[in-house]
C-alpha cells in the first residue's frame, strides 16, 4: 500500500475556514499519522497449550 486518496464530503460547506478545519482534523487522524510513520511489526511463534473446559 503506497498511495491513498481520501475525499471527505461535507454538505453545506461554504466557508473556506471550515474546509481548512476539516482538512486539519483529517491530518490529525490516528490512522493518517500511523500511515505516515509506519509501525514496526514483529512476528513470533510460540508453543501454547490449549485449555479445555471440563
Amino acid at each position: 500500500m503506497d498511495n491513498f486518496r481520501i475525499v471527505i464530503e461535507v454538505p453545506g460547506l461554504e466557508d473556506p475556514r471550515h474546509s481548512d478545519g476539516v482538512i486539519r482534523a483529517a491530518r490529525n487522524c490516528l490512522i493518517h499519522n500511523t500511515m505516515l510513520h509506519a509501525p514496526s511489526i514483529e512476528i513470533a511463534v510460540s508453543d501454547v497449550e490449549i485449555l479445555k473446559a471440563s
